[in-house]
């Protein structure tokens, strides 16, 4: 998989880096997980993250959860194309098999997981991703596994 270029990525505000390995560079590979930004602090990573000229994947998952969510042709179309530069980071059989270990994981602790937010963070854990996420879902998952989170310079 080459590096693609971010440039056209404004819609993502939850974010994964680290040290996947990309071929053609020695920068990070951003994840891409979630949908429109809600703080200034993930605006402003975002942007250097892509003014860094970081790659972003994201997951099908994602996509499909923004074409969900948003109505209308217009919006459609503006997502697809976003999303087009982005590549898809695909789960194989294992990730699943350990996303669904994390989630038990995360419920004998006493926190109820989605099914999608355990696959992401599974993902980055499996990868070593820092998520970068207004999603503080995350931050109770992470306190039970190796997820780890972006935090805010202050």
């Amino acid at each position: 998989m080459g590096c693609v270029p971010a440039a056209n990525c404004a819609l993502s505000n939850a974010l994964a880096y680290g040290p996947l390995a990309c071929p053609d560079s020695k920068k990070n590979l951003i994840f891409a997980s979630l949908s429109i930004a809600k703080t200034c602090a993930h605006v402003v990573a975002l942007v250097q993250g892509i003014e860094n000229g970081e790659p972003i994947l994201t997951t099908g998952l994602i996509l499909q959860e923004l074409l969900q969510g948003f109505s209308g042709h217009k919006s459609r179309e503006q997502i697809l194309e976003r999303f087009a530069a982005l590549p898809l980071l695909v789960p194989d059989r294992q990730d699943h098999i350990d996303a669904a270990e994390l989630r038990n994981a995360c419920r004998r602790h006493g926190v109820q997981v989605g099914t999608i937010d355990a696959l992401l963070a599974q993902l980055c854990i499996r990868h070593n991703l820092l998520m970068l996420t207004s999603d503080n879902d995350f931050q109770s998952i992470a306190n039970h596994c190796a997820l780890r989170l972006w935090q805010a310079p202050g």
